[in-house]
């Protein structure tokens, strides 16, 4: 079993705010975030920032965008 046999769920309700902060408290060289980008978006952090998304989105306003997945 692995990465590609999980089931991913999506559907909204992520609040990212407090999870950028904590990120930030953390002084990162990049932050990596599992998402389906299915929630507002706060000010972009002052970190790199990848979003490793389950299907094919709308490119974020900041960051950069990997899709993961079912891949057919």
């Amino acid at each position: 079993s692995g990465l590609r046999d999980l089931t991913l769920r999506t559907g909204g309700g992520t609040a990212f705010t407090d999870l950028f902060a904590r990120i930030a408290s953390l002084t990162p060289s990049i932050a990596v975030i599992l998402t389906d980008l299915d929630a507002p978006l706060p000010p972009p952090p002052a970190y790199p920032l990848l979003w490793a998304v389950p299907a094919e989105t709308e490119k974020p306003p900041y960051g950069r965008l990997l899709q993961i997945g079912d891949f057919g």
